[in-house]
């Protein structure tokens, strides 16, 4: 197959301030498109050549998406190659996790075209996608051994039913189990070299003997075979995962352990590209760091959304925000096209806070000069209309003739306005809306200073030598009223079960030994995004100002996005106005910018809180008391940092 690159980049010169001005598209790619008529034809292995090139990029031309007749994704335009890895933001229901998913394939655009990595030396391997909001009970091993629908480029001609399906039956199965399906081709590909180097030995070599046999080590040399074994340990070990025996069933490990087992299967197999959704929930900073060490690292391109500002900082080298507006704002002030749903940023989070919040400036302090020349116009072109009216005095009739002056003030007056009319076509060509309020109001109801919970030194939360057999080294605190608590530690220290024993007064088991006295109105928001069991009916959802946006109201929870769900879990928890808040891993889900307000609004809040996370960019910028938390059998158990 032969691709052609066609970079056209469009570039746009205006002059601001004194300031040179230059906006541009990165370069569009044309990628190979298989057709029959005027449709795709749909993906089959056997097109390709054995010996074909790999397509090491991602593109995504002119793309649109929608679920309902209004487009969630608009003329999404741009490409992620070899050695790239970009980051997609924007606010929760943007569509960031659609755009995952067609960029793996497990969606089809309703227009524009969409490529991803296929390698034909290498059996067609694909990209795989990571969505940490999947059930992982429902894990099996087709999830991960198979392709994930399938994949090269698609347009607007339809899905091809029989393509690969996305995942098999969910069957309980063993840690084993998963990791001999994921890697049962490699594995594979040992045993039939084994068998050809046999061959080999034993009979003349031909010429279709030794291709195949060439073929076959390239393929091996591709996934690495040699080193399957301490690569499988290395993975493991780097996500926490190495002490887990094996013969464990899936279901008999915690939602972190699954998914942290999810994405150590996806790397073993060393897919052309990697497509990942919130890899870093439920990943503590050792996996976490091994995790951004590995993509760092990887050779092919990289696709994936986060909330952790620290880790895309670490490993995006740019980043896709789909919250366009003020990007198309500037644009259209200079006379240029606004682009498309999508706009590029360089760098990583910081450099990108950076530049959104130069361009949010920008915008409206652009805004705000077009309408006070705006003003100027319309007041300039009464003052011309009063001037040129017949029957008006002459400002100058003192001086002279009144008929002479008021002739000449007619026809200054209609070029007067008509000129103010061109000036008013010229800023309507380049006119930018009014800037959005891009700073949430969030804010948690404040406790009484009245009641018992609002006095100042009075014990909120007691927890003394508080241990769990397995799960929770002993740990002992005392929390006082308005006191806000961070609890840190490794995954599977006990934070979760901790956070719960406080939200329920109950001990996890029955083998649970010391006390968890607490005795002030809560709220518990889990890590997970699970339905509130006490939520309300759709129509009376607890709305929180810049919580939950209104078109979402009546939608059922199961259908919102796990940002979505999130906002309806923290809404749910604010609107009980408790006086403890517990929040176990508040930034999961959430779009940055939201992210940011809510830490805000913790900062503000006057009742006690405790909160749970591995988010070293909330660890580092946190106001109050922090606790670490020790692995089980830990002599230390909870250690107080201040």
């Amino acid at each position: 197959m032969d691709s052609s690159k066609d970079i056209r980049p469009r570039k746009c010169v205006g002059r601001k301030s004194g300031k040179n001005v230059c906006l541009f598209e990165p370069p569009v790619y044309r990628m190979p498109v298989w057709q029959a008529d005027t449709r795709i034809r749909p993906f089959s292995l056997s097109a390709l050549s054995t010996n074909g090139p790999l397509v090491s990029v991602i593109s995504f031309f002119h793309t649109y998406f929608s679920y309902t007749s209004d487009p969630l994704l608009r003329d999404v335009s741009f490409v992620c190659s070899a050695g790239e890895r970009l980051c997609v933001v924007g606010p929760n229901g943007s569509g960031k996790t659609t755009l995952l998913r067609l960029a793996q394939s497990q969606l089809c655009p309703d227009a524009g075209t969409v490529t991803t990595p296929v390698d034909g030396s290498i059996s067609g391997r694909f990209p795989f996608v990571f969505e940490s909001s999947l059930p992982s009970a429902s894990v099996s091993p087709s999830f991960i051994a198979e392709p994930l629908g399938h994949a090269g480029t698609h347009d607007n001609a339809g899905y091809d039913s029989a393509s690969p399906a996305v995942a098999g039956p969910s069957r309980v199965v063993s840690v084993g189990d998963l990791l001999d399906s994921t890697l049962r081709h490699p594995l594979g590909l040992r045993r039939r070299f084994d068998e050809l180097t046999m061959r080999m030995s034993q009979a003349a070599v031909t010429a279709k003997v030794a291709a195949q046999y060439d073929a076959l080590l390239s393929e091996m040399e591709a996934f690495d075979v040699w080193t399957l074994e301490s690569r499988v340990d290395a993975v493991l070990a780097g996500f926490g995962l190495g002490h887990i025996d094996r013969a464990r069933t899936l279901d008999s490990l915690s939602p972190g352990q699954q998914a942290r087992l999810r994405l150590a299967c996806i790397l073993l197999v060393r897919p052309p590209a990697l497509v990942l959704d919130e890899p870093t929930n439920h990943l503590d900073s050792e996996a976490r760091n091994f995790l951004a060490t590995t993509i760092r690292s990887w050779q092919g391109p990289v696709l994936f959304t986060s909330h952790d500002r620290a880790f895309i900082d670490d490993v995006a080298t740019g980043i896709l925000d789909l919250d366009v507006a003020v990007w198309a704002a500037l644009a259209r002030s200079e006379g240029c096209d606004p682009g498309g749903g999508v706009h590029r940023n360089r760098g990583g989070y910081s450099d990108y806070l950076v530049e959104k919040r130069r361009a949010r400036a920008a915008h409206a302090e652009i805004h705000e000069s077009q309408r006070a020349e705006k003003r100027k116009i319309a007041t300039h072109a009464r003052d011309s209309a009063v001037v040129g009216h017949a029957g008006a005095r002459s400002r100058t009739e003192i001086r002279m003739a009144r008929k002479f002056y008021a002739d000449r003030a007619q026809k200054v007056s209609s070029r007067r306005i008509n000129d103010d009319a061109r000036r008013l076509e010229q800023i309507a060509r380049v006119e930018v809306e009014k800037p959005r309020l891009e700073s949430f109001s969030i804010s948690i109801p404040p406790v009484p200073r009245t009641s018992r919970a609002g006095k100042t030194g009075t014990i909120a939360v007691s927890v003394r030598r508080a241990s769990v057999p397995g799960r929770l080294s002993p740990v002992s605190f005392e929390l006082a009223v308005g006191n806000h608590l961070l609890v840190t530690g490794t995954n599977g220290s006990g934070k979760s079960t901790l956070l719960r024993w406080i939200a329920t007064s109950a001990a996890p088991t029955a083998d649970s030994t010391g006390v968890v006295d607490v005795a002030a109105k809560r709220a518990y928001v889990p890590q997970d995004c699970c339905e509130p069991a006490d939520l309300r009916r759709q129509e009376e959802r607890p709305q929180g100002k810049g919580l939950i946006h209104p078109r979402y109201a009546t939608t059922p929870f199961s259908l919102l996005s796990s940002g979505n769900q999130r906002r309806v879990q923290l809404a749910s928890a604010f609107a009980r106005a408790p006086e403890i808040l517990l929040v176990d891993e508040p930034t999961n889900f959430l779009d940055l910018d939201f992210i940011e307000a809510l830490e805000e609004a913790f900062t503000a809040w006057n009742g006690t809180l405790i909160v749970a996370t591995h988010d070293s960019w909330l660890i580092e910028r946190w106001h109050g008391r922090h606790i670490h938390l020790q692995p089980y059998g830990s002599d230390a158990g909870g250690r107080g940092r201040r």
